[in-house]
């Protein structure tokens, strides 16, 4: 990957991340601005705005409507990361899902965060306990929804 340059302020962090049908993503962190490099335009930055994510509301204070979602990409982040962002996970459908996260951002898009038949429900006394999971499923209805969350871990 090229150094990319932003006002002569160099990047101060850069993740890789992968969508379901292969777009690869390229998150840059630019001292507090977080900036997600467009998909099909290389060298393209958008700016992830504040206003995507400061008010984003969990399952822990009113109800969020998930239904229709789907996956739409994955993040790596530890579960206290999570909790911390978060707050106290749901705890998921005791089959394929240990723990889940769902979010309505203040534009009404949604997403939700979940392990996938990796854990304890699904793969029994050899699943990974949810604490120790660090692969997580991102759904919801547009792929926007990822970025969201990539850049609100990010800011811990």
């Amino acid at each position: 990957m090229k150094q990319v340059f932003l006002k002569k302020q160099k990047i101060s962090a850069r993740f890789n991340c992968v969508f379901p049908n292969n777009t690869p993503l390229k998150l840059h962190v630019y001292n507090a601005q977080t900036m997600v490099e467009h998909p099909e335009k290389e060298g393209l930055l958008l700016p992830v705005k504040e206003s995507d994510f400061r008010d984003v509301a969990t399952h822990n204070e009113k109800s969020v409507n998930t239904g229709g979602t789907s996956l739409l990409g994955y993040v790596t982040a530890d579960y206290a990361d999570l909790k911390k962002a978060f707050g106290k996970p749901l705890d998921g459908d005791g089959y394929k899902v240990d723990a889940e996260w769902e979010l309505e951002f203040p534009d009404g898009k949604v997403a939700t965060i979940y392990n996938w038949k990796d854990g304890k429900a699904y793969c029994g006394s050899s699943g990974t306990p949810k604490t120790k999971i660090t692969d997580w499923h991102v759904g919801g209805n547009e792929v926007e929804v990822v970025n969201r969350v990539k850049a609100i871990l990010t800011k811990l």
